[in-house]
């Protein structure tokens, strides 16, 4: 009998073992994701603050500005990949995580696919747009164009923040102790 015991509780440290190394590389994982999201962001967030800085300088004397001025687009949201998230939840290795960690990153997740929602929503329009009368039209309408890139560069702040106090959180969580 004692014997059997001590077999069960082996396999389940083995087990528990196993749980926590894969829930270890998942957050590894997830950590260099939003690292590497993070930079995306900082760059989109340094071009629309350059964009922000230039149009706000033109006077009506000006004139609207050269389509030149906008060498990534009208907007450059920055491409953000949630695959390292996405796989931990749904391999369930996210349960055998801290929950504060788990709420933290979903946090972080959570405003990338806002981010990701304006990114569509304005695309749109402003691909609508270029469509119905070209790029000159739309640096034309540079006031309302910025506007659009203030949005952005707005909730690209936001997003910065919640990054850094996530994987803050992440790196002095304890996201080693067991759930």
């Amino acid at each position: 009998m004692l014997g059997v015991v001590l077999a069960l509780a082996a396999n389940q440290w083995r087990e528990a073992r196993s749980h926590q190394q894969d829930a270890d590389a998942a957050v590894a994982a997830i950590v260099a994701e939003l690292e590497t999201n993070r930079t995306a962001v900082a760059v989109s967030m340094a071009y629309h603050g350059g964009l922000l800085e230039q149009l706000f300088q033109r006077t009506a004397a000006d004139g609207p500005p050269s389509t030149e001025l906008f060498v990534r687009g009208f907007v450059a949201p920055a491409q953000l990949s949630a695959t390292a998230w996405e796989v931990a939840a749904e391999t369930g290795v996210l349960s055998h995580v801290r929950y504060p960690i788990v709420l933290g990153l979903s946090h972080a997740y959570s405003g990338q696919h806002h981010y990701a929602a304006q990114a569509e929503g304005v695309g749109q329009l402003i691909y609508g747009e270029l469509y119905r009368n070209g790029p000159d039209a739309v640096a034309a309408n540079y006031r309302n164009l910025a506007s659009l890139i203030g949005a952005f560069a707005y909730r690209e702040r936001e997003l910065l923040a919640v990054y850094d106090s996530t994987l803050a959180l992440v790196r002095n969580g304890s996201a080693d102790d067991p759930p």
